[in-house]
């Protein structure tokens, strides 16, 4: 298994970072390698969606897994590899603050060796992505 975790903290609530999960079709607002993102229901465990990325195909994604303004978790699989690939996204209300976690784990028969190899390429956006995130969830309160 391969695995990478950020964490900032902020003071915008839950609700205004959950605000901006659930709206898959604004990912790209606060996330910028992101082209295009649509499900084919509401966000919620089991949905399944395609997520385009920069230079990149579209790819498919399954929601494993949506606690409301907690976490979710987005898995794709990538059969010619024979990895999967699951990022997640926790929300933990402190007394004054707001942590906020995305992390990505690669797992399959060499999730290691893959996962030095793209992991890199996968994760280089995520610190920005997420100040972009609070940004705009501060903007909204």
């Amino acid at each position: 298994m391969w695995n990478y975790e950020h964490a900032i903290f902020t003071t915008s609530s839950p609700t205004s970072i959950w605000n901006l999960y659930q709206d898959i079709s604004k990912w790209s607002k606060w996330d910028d390698e992101i082209i295009e993102a649509h499900l084919e229901r509401p966000f919620a465990t089991g949905s399944v969606g395609t997520l385009t990325v920069l230079n990149q195909k579209p790819s498919i994604f399954t929601l494993k897994e949506v606690k409301e303004n907690q976490s979710f978790t987005s898995v794709m699989a990538i059969d010619e590899l024979n990895i999967q690939i699951a990022f997640y996204h926790y929300i933990n209300k402190t007394d004054s603050q707001t942590k906020i976690t995305h992390g990505v784990s690669i797992s399959g028969p060499h999730a290691k060796e893959i996962g030095d190899q793209i992991g890199p390429l996968l994760t280089k956006n995520i610190p920005h992505s997420m100040d972009r995130l609070v940004k705009l969830a501060g903007e909204n309160e």
